[in-house]
Parts: C-alpha cells; sequence; structure tokens
C-alpha cells in the first residue's frame, strides 16, 4: 500500500470517528436540554464561576 492511500485510509477513517462521536454528542445534547438554548448558557456560566473560584484559591485543595 502506497503512502498516499495510507494516509487517504487513516485520514477517512478519524474523519469518519470524529464525525460519529459529533453526531451523538449533537443528539445527546438536544435530548438532554429539550433544544433550549438557556440551558447550556446557565451550565456553562456556573462552570465558569466554579473555575473562578477554583483558579483564586490555587489548585493545592
Amino acid at each position: 500500500m502506497s503512502a498516499a492511500l495510507w494516509t487517504l485510509a487513516t485520514s477517512l477513517l478519524v474523519f469518519s470517528g470524529v464525525n460519529a462521536v459529533y453526531i451523538y454528542l449533537g443528539s445527546t445534547y438536544d435530548r438532554v436540554t429539550d433544544g433550549d438554548g438557556g440551558s447550556p448558557a446557565m451550565l456553562l456560566s456556573l462552570y465558569g464561576v466554579a473555575a473562578r473560584g477554583r483558579c483564586r484559591r490555587g489548585f493545592a485543595d
């Protein structure tokens, strides 16, 4: 098998795997949030507040 064909085959395999994960995460995310855009924004905001508090205290905890 030539190097170009091997590169093409592995690239297609990786991209198809990434696409499958993207589709799975997208459908799961949509199911969890019921298609509402406010839920993810609230969760990201909460995560940001928690991360900020963690950075202020340091990572020794």
